[in-house]
């Protein structure tokens, strides 16, 4: 495969969490929680160069923080939008190859070899997910529907889609005015086109609440337990 672009998304300003920094620099195992990434990318010879959108106000800092690390590739920090599919239509008008990477700062448990496995995939358009376990029933405040758990599934990242398709999507969500929590769906919405799925892991987490915060140190020592690579 000819080199890829990587878009690391950033952008998130955790208010959430209740913390004063933005959880992407939020420090795990005494590095901020996005150079677990970029330092994972660093190592992939198929990665040219790594976007990540992030806040206006924390532009320089990111950006700062990537010279700190020492990471050589060459990185290009960029506003991100005020959602995440707004900071992927920014991130994806800068990439140049055939096909790009997408992942989230706020899953610092990613593996090298979960990178290089779904760059080497021969799909086109292909993402991480895991089974949905637990029974999950549909409604509000009350229960209107029950969904087959054995057809859902629970969406992670690292994703790999064609840079033209997923640029189409997002010009066509833009034009239709529709909102979207991740990529995949896009691309079979509106382009009717297959995405496949890789196994993905029940370590690789996305941090989002306070709870994740006091985890995430354990999964990340379980990690490298685990021996699955890339991390440091």
């Amino acid at each position: 495969m000819n080199k890829i672009s990587a878009v690391v998304l950033a952008g998130g300003l955790g208010k959430r969490l209740g913390r004063p920094l933005p959880k992407q620099l939020l420090l795990l195992r005494g590095k901020p929680m996005v150079v677990h990434t970029l330092e994972r990318l660093d190592m992939l010879d198929e990665i040219d160069r790594i976007i990540v959108p992030c806040p206006a106000a924390y532009l320089d800092e990111i950006a700062q923080t990537v010279t700190n690390f020492g990471i050589g590739k060459e990185v290009m920090c960029i506003i991100g939008g005020q959602t995440r599919q707004e900071s992927v239509y920014n991130a994806i008008r800068e990439v140049k190859t055939e096909y790009v990477l997408l992942h989230e700062a706020a899953r610092p448990f990613v593996t090298v070899e979960q990178f290089r496995a779904i760059i080497r995939s021969e799909y086109e358009n292909v993402t991480y997910a895991i089974r949905v376990l637990p029974t999950v029933l549909q409604g509000r405040e009350v229960i209107t529907g029950v969904l087959n758990r054995e057809y859902l599934l629970d969406i992670q990242l690292p994703q790999k889609f064609r840079t033209v398709d997923l640029r189409r999507c997002h010009e066509m969500a833009v034009e239709r005015n529709e909102k979207f929590t991740e990529d995949a769906g896009m691309i079979v919405q509106y382009l009717s086109k297959p995405v496949h799925v890789l196994k993905g892991s029940e370590i690789n987490k996305k941090i989002t609440t306070p709870l994740d915060i006091k985890m995430s140190e354990f999964l990340y020592d379980e990690m490298l337990a685990s021996k699955r690579g890339g991390a440091k």
